[in-house]
């Protein structure tokens, strides 16, 4: 069962261009807020109780996108999450490049050899 919890908030000072009264707030970004990103302590349900109705919370909301509101300051539940979405890509990319490279290194070391032409099996039992 995955939940993601959100809390419906009142902000002061809110940064909305066009505010439109309450909005919802997640834990994290709403990407990184649900149960499988993030623990909730013991539960989803749980964890909502120590919120009240008309209760004063801290909450944050995106410069670049002000609809995103936040009950967490930090982006990722996981902050090493951060660094493994940004290696991951720059780990392939390494790899084919290294690849690429030595496989140019390899042609310009024994331009003799060239590009390899297969031969056909009548070619390979005349020549035996």
């Amino acid at each position: 069962f995955i939940c993601t919890p959100k809390v419906q908030v009142k902000i002061h000072g809110d940064a909305r261009k066009d505010f439109s009264g309450e909005t919802w707030a997640f834990k994290f970004l709403p990407e990184h807020s649900d149960s499988l990103s993030t623990k909730y302590e013991p539960d989803c349900a749980e964890w909502l109780k120590h919120f009240h109705i008309h209760s004063v919370v801290d909450c944050w909301q995106a410069v670049a996108n002000p609809e995103t509101v936040k009950l967490d300051e930090s982006n990722y539940s996981r902050t090493w999450a951060a660094y493994i979405d940004a290696l991951i890509p720059t780990g392939f990319l390494f790899f084919f490049a290294v690849g690429f490279f030595c496989d140019a290194c390899g042609t310009t070391q024994h331009p003799e050899k060239g590009p390899s032409r297969l031969r056909s099996a009548s070619e390979a039992t005349s020549e035996a």
